[in-house]
Parts: structure tokens; C-alpha cells; sequence
């Protein structure tokens, strides 16, 4: 939920992977956590150059690992997670389902269940998963609870979206919550305070420059609420 890692930590981090991958082609958690760690740069700004190219990478990774290994929950959350790439969302769900069910007292399993009913916008169940995530791994919080601004915004409680915000930008300030925040003030109605956070938004991300540039960095889940809160105060 703070900064994304460097390039230098997925280099090392990949490699590792394939070290592993060598040693034992048919090591199923080794394509688990190189298909884990593609993933995470999927969605950072840093890597959308690169978005296509992590996309088909992931793709293939998490099926050897799911071909390798179908009863591994970890590898079946994998497997979904391809699908909500390729826009498959009854598929999605219907694996997340799976490797809830090989596991259910894996909070990654219900985290993952959680998000993949949000693309059938039953928020309010989602919700109930990823609290559950929280509560089954204390410790590990902070590996569920950073999807909560994005649930919040598709639910538009701007409320409990706002919170969740400044808690994740207190850890790690990265520009992303001071787009989300301009467009949750304005919500809120305060109009003057949404600016604010644009504007230091558009000063750290010089490349996006319109709202169509916006929408493409923009989480999917929360595009609306997002697009509606920033067009009064977006100025090209």
C-alpha cells in the first residue's frame, strides 16, 4: 500500500524466481510468487510501458502453475486473476470460488474472493470478505486493507474512502491518493480542498495530462466515481 517496489527489487526479485524455476520446472510456488510479483506491476505507474508484455507473462505464469498444481488455493487465485485480465468475470469468480473453497481459513483466498465480487458489484459481500481477510491475518493488515478507498469509492461512501485514503498515503505517500482524494472532495462538496490535491496530483504525474489520460490509470472498480468527482475541477 506504500510505494511500489524498484526496478531493481523486481529484478531481483524475478530472479530468484527463475533460479528456481530452473533448479525444478514443476516447483508450482515458485510460478505462484513470480506470477504474484508480475501482477503487482501490472498496476503501478511505473510499469505501464510494460503493461502488455507483464499481462501475457502472468497469463501464461499463473496456468503452469495452476496446470502444475490445481488443488494449490494459491496457484488457483492465480489462475482467476488471469481472467479478470482478460475480462472473463464469470470465470474469475468461479475460480476465486475455488480457491476459497480449497482453503477457507487462508485469508489471501476470502481477500481474493472479495475483490473478484466486485466485478458483479456486490460490494456489500466483498466487503464482509476482506474484513474477514483482515481479521483471520492481524499482523498482515496492511496486504488487504489497501483495496478498502477503492471499495469505498465504487460503494460512494466518500466518507470511509476519504479515511482509508490518508492511512495509506500516511505509510507510503504515493501520488495515486492525491488523485483519489481531489475527486473524493469534490464529493464531499469541498470544491477548493479537491484542487488542492489535483493540482499536486498533476505536478507528480506530468504524462497524465487529460482526463482520457486519467481513465487510463484509473482502477476500474472505482472509474466512475473517480471520473464524475474530477471533471468539474479538471482543466487541460
Amino acid at each position: 500500500a506504500g510505494n511500489d517496489p524498484s526496478e531493481a527489487e523486481n529484478a531481483a526479485f524475478l530472479e530468484l524466481c527463475d533460479d528456481a524455476i530452473a533448479k525444478d520446472p514443476n516447483l508450482c510456488d515458485a510460478y505462484v510468487l513470480k506470477a504474484r510479483r508480475i501482477y503487482g506491476n501490472l498496476y503501478s505507474s511505473e510499469n505501464q510501458d510494460q503493461r502488455q508484455e507483464n499481462e501475457a507473462v502472468f497469463n501464461d505464469l499463473s496456468f503452469q502453475a495452476y496446470s502444475l498444481d490445481p488443488n494449490n488455493p494459491e496457484a488457483v487465485m492465480m489462475y482467476s486473476r488471469s481472467f479478470n485480465i482478460k475480462k472473463d468475470y464469470p470465470q474469475r469468480l468461479k475460480y476465486a470460488k475455488i480457491a476459497l473453497d480449497l482453503n477457507p481459513s487462508l485469508a489471501e483466498s476470502n481477500m481474493d474472493y472479495g475483490q473478484a465480487l466486485c466485478n458483479d458489484k456486490h460490494f456489500e459481500e466483498a466487503e464482509v470478505c476482506i474484513e474477514r481477510a483482515m481479521q483471520m491475518n492481524p499482523i498482515g493488515q496492511r496486504a488487504y486493507d489497501y483495496f478498502l478507498p477503492l471499495l469505498y469509492m465504487a460503494m460512494a461512501n466518500s466518507n470511509k474512502s476519504l479515511e482509508w485514503c490518508n492511512i495509506l498515503y500516511d505509510r507510503g505517500s504515493h501520488s495515486r491518493y492525491d488523485g483519489w482524494r481531489a475527486a473524493i472532495y469534490v464529493h464531499l462538496g469541498d470544491v477548493e480542498t479537491a484542487k488542492t490535491y489535483l493540482e499536486k496530483f498533476r505536478q507528480q504525474r506530468s504524462e497524465v495530462k487529460t482526463l482520457e489520460d486519467y481513465k487510463k490509470v484509473a482502477p476500474t472498480i472505482c472509474m466512475d466515481y473517480l471520473i464524475e468527482g474530477l471533471t468539474p475541477i479538471w482543466k487541460n
